[in-house]
């Protein structure tokens, strides 16, 4: 499942695929000289279209590589291959909390909620950090929460869910919006009502709204308005 154009990188030795959701798919691989693992975010093709799509998504990047925070994935670098665009990112060793919820479930117990309210406000410090960089996440769910074995959460995907609201062209916007349900203004679990009007005008706000549904979904398992 490796793309060719990531299959003799100069610099990374792709290992494999560890997942893929709206925005792309997600590689594990290792810095040939560093030896350090990475996670390579590849972006779908149909995001970068255009140049200006292109500037638009490295001028994310760069505002994405401000943030630095214990409760933000820190993303690394930004590069393409033969027209494929990817993410370089810090690779985190755990749990999303949506899969950590969905095996809970099959063992037919609850979370503990002292642990559910420690995940949530280590989530609410980090997204306060970037709203601090005039940064807003539009798509917090519990797939976007990755929780360490050290029991840190790591919020994913800053600045690439902006990528998503501001790739233009009405034909480009259909085509995702047929193909990708929910893609275009962020998840329908989570997502706050401004922000079904216009994912753009989307704030802080928003992404408490979409981390209160997080909260009830991870104590009572299923989200509030599904």
């Amino acid at each position: 499942e490796i793309p060719a154009a990531l299959l003799n990188h100069p610099r990374y030795r792709v290992l494999g695929k560890i997942g893929s959701g709206g925005m792309g798919a997600v590689y594990k691989a290792e810095h040939r000289l560093m030896q350090r693992l990475v996670a390579l975010k590849v972006v779908h093709p149909w995001m970068l279209a255009n140049p200006q799509a292109v500037a638009r998504f490295q001028r994310e990047v760069r505002m994405a590589a401000r943030l630095h925070h214990p409760n933000i994935v820190t993303s690394f670098d930004a590069e393409d291959a033969d027209g494929l665009h990817f993410l370089i990112m810090e690779f985190v060793p755990g749990v999303s909390l949506d899969r950590l919820l969905h095996n809970q479930a099959a063992n037919k117990q609850s979370l503990p909620v002292d642990k559910v309210c420690d995940w949530m406000r280590q989530a609410a410090l980090g997204l306060q950090f970037a709203h601090e960089q005039g940064m807003v996440h539009r798509d917090i769910k519990p797939q976007n929460l990755m929780l360490t074995k050290e029991g840190v959460v790591k919020i994913l995907d800053f600045g690439l869910t902006r990528l998503v609201a501001d790739s233009g062209g009405a034909q480009r916007e259909q085509h995702a919006a047929e193909t990708h349900a929910g893609m275009i203004l962020g998840t329908p679990d989570y997502m706050a009502p401004e922000q079904v009007e216009d994912s753009r005008s989307a704030d802080i706000r928003s992404d408490i709204y979409s981390l209160g549904c997080t909260f009830y979904e991870l104590l009572l398992g299923n989200p509030p308005f599904p």
